[in-house]
């Protein structure tokens, strides 16, 4: 792509990351989630079939594309997230981190049996 190497653009993608101020990151890095949207014809079918399974198919569609262009958004936001990791403190990752109920996950290790969690992800 352009000569640029996914690796580059990540170490780019790292370092704007870490001097930009979290509140024009957030807007930046939503406003590039909605702009590559229609470029990933494919991504958004994906959206929009796991949408219409999660809703029973009843969303119109100018709310399903509402939706379908907030889940990009999204998209930006955990990007910018991933992105701000390596430059963040273990302070500042333990003050945006909930454990609330760590105790199930700790009890169910303990048992022998471990747990199943569900967690977040894209794709």
């Amino acid at each position: 792509m352009l000569g640029i190497s996914l690796l580059d653009l990540f170490k780019v993608g790292t370092a704007a990351a870490g001097v930009v101020p979290r509140t024009g990151a957030n807007l930046l890095s939503q406003g590039l989630g909605t702009a590559v949207a229609p470029l990933l014809a494919e991504r958004r079918l994906l959206i929009e079939r796991n949408l219409d399974r999660a809703t029973g198919g009843n969303l119109t569609p100018l709310r399903r594309r509402a939706l379908t262009n907030a889940a990009f958004r999204s998209y930006g936001r955990y990007w910018e997230d991933l992105l701000r990791l390596p430059n963040m403190s273990i302070d500042e990752l333990d003050a945006n981190f909930d454990s609330r109920g760590l105790h199930h996950v700790d009890a169910a290790i303990e048992s022998g049996i471990g747990p199943i969690l569900a967690l977040p992800h894209v794709g």
